[in-house]
């Protein structure tokens, strides 16, 4: 996980995950945590969300879906329709009043883009962003979708490894 360094420090968070009781897990394992099992997307809406034997790959992009299942051994388990909400909607529900957000982690098989697309980037500007930029090397970083978004909000990659960019606010 990629916050869960963080939270074996002292800090604390929103977990948001929208597998099919991993709210019981989060609640076991990081109970200062407001643990939330559900999907973030552009508009309050539920969506299909697509389950396999590997869940690093579960999502709501049908197409990936379709493109991941049978590949390797990799197998669909099944759909479930689950409650999905705009990133603000969330923080605007969950978080305290005036409370900074200094870290936002978003690994949501492809949909990457939509979720930071759902924040209100003028309420809610976290100083690190890490989001995933798939099929990307760095020379095509600077074209990629979710980096041109970041970038018309105030935020430029600063690290690169795998899938995963780190972006800092540039103020």
């Amino acid at each position: 996980s990629n916050t869960y360094l963080f939270y074996k420090q002292g800090w604390s968070g929103i977990c948001i995950d929208p597998l099919p009781g991993s709210k019981k897990l989060f609640e076991k394992f990081r109970p200062r945590d407001i643990s939330l099992e559900l999907g973030v997307s552009l508009t309050r809406a539920e969506m299909q969300y697509y389950m396999f034997n590997e869940p690093a790959l579960n999502t709501f992009d049908e197409t990936l879906a379709k493109e991941m299942d049978g590949f390797k051994n990799y197998r669909l388990k099944g759909k479930k329709n689950i409650q999905t909400l705009p990133l603000s909607e969330i923080l605007d529900k969950y978080l305290k009043k005036n409370q900074a957000i200094e870290f936002i982690s978003v690994d949501a098989e492809g949909l990457d883009l939509q979720v930071l697309s759902s924040n209100d980037w003028d309420i809610y500007r976290p100083k690190l962003v890490v989001a995933e930029c798939l099929k990307t090397n760095l020379l095509q970083l600077a074209h990629d979708p979710l980096v041109c978004f970041l970038a018309s909000v105030g935020y430029a990659p600063n690290t690169k490894t795998g899938n995963t960019v780190v972006f800092s606010f540039c103020d």
